[in-house]
């Protein structure tokens, strides 16, 4: 699959922690990949956990969501907080990660090579930093991921949208400053079934007069049958007597 170019960021920090948590468990192959806890509870610098298959220790992914209009970056001293918040996690981390919607930055990029490599020469957990670009690329190379969140953001770009009018409401009453008046005008067929009425009674007078015609001829039929029977009564009762 060819990886994609760009891909919107996350809306809010919790979607953000979903697509992680989602990305994550698809590159490790752990289905017991969760969220650390619930809101407002102490998580020791760990938004999202898992055991990647074959590993017998923990990963540790801290989300850091960040406004893309204003480009702001991951500081040094937001990274340290969290890395000594990350001491406390238990069991134990082997790798914390770092994912951000901040872009890539070459100063924040090698702040952490050094902290890793610091982190690996004390026995600590190796640290590593994933700004957006990175994640983009990772989500083009993970199928399933990349379907959940292209199909994610269709469906709220074509379904949620927050309208705000100039009151600062969401629901605005219109009160019209003019009635609208609608004609309806009907056409009067009367003279037309009138005149279809005259034609059919013609008509019907037309039959009439042609029934009358045909049983007049029907009695001079028979009377002119009749007529003929006698005539050949007559004859035939003459030829007797001769």
């Amino acid at each position: 699959m060819q990886a994609p170019k760009s891909l919107p960021k996350p809306q809010n920090w919790q979607d953000f922690e979903s697509l992680c948590k989602k990305l994550w468990g698809e590159i490790w192959k752990c289905e017991e990949i969760k969220k650390n806890g619930r809101s407002g509870q102490t998580q020791h610098g760990v938004d999202v956990y898992g055991n990647p298959r074959g590993e017998k220790y923990y990963y540790g992914i801290q989300c850091k969501g960040k406004d893309g209009y204003t480009n702001k970056q991951l500081t040094q001293d937001e990274v340290l907080t969290e890395i000594e918040k990350a001491k406390n996690f238990v069991p134990k981390l082997k790798k914390l990660y770092f994912a951000t919607t901040a872009n890539k930055d070459a100063v924040i990029e090698a702040f952490f090579r050094e902290k890793n490599l610091e982190h690996m020469d004390a026995d600590l957990f190796e640290v590593h930093l994933y700004s957006w670009e990175d994640i983009v690329d990772l989500i083009g190379e993970n199928r399933e991921t990349y379907t959940y969140y292209v199909d994610s953001q269709n469906f709220k770009s074509s379904k949620e949208v927050d309208v705000t009018f100039e009151n600062g409401e969401h629901e605005i009453t219109l009160t019209p400053k003019f009635k609208q008046h609608v004609s309806i005008y009907v056409k009067d067929y009367s003279a037309e079934i009138n005149k279809n009425l005259m034609n059919i009674s013609a008509l019907w007078d037309k039959v009439n007069a042609a029934n009358s015609i045909y049983q007049t001829a029907a009695v001079v039929n028979m009377r002119q049958a009749k007529k003929s029977e006698l005539c050949e009564f007559s004859s035939s009762h003459k030829k007797y007597r001769h």
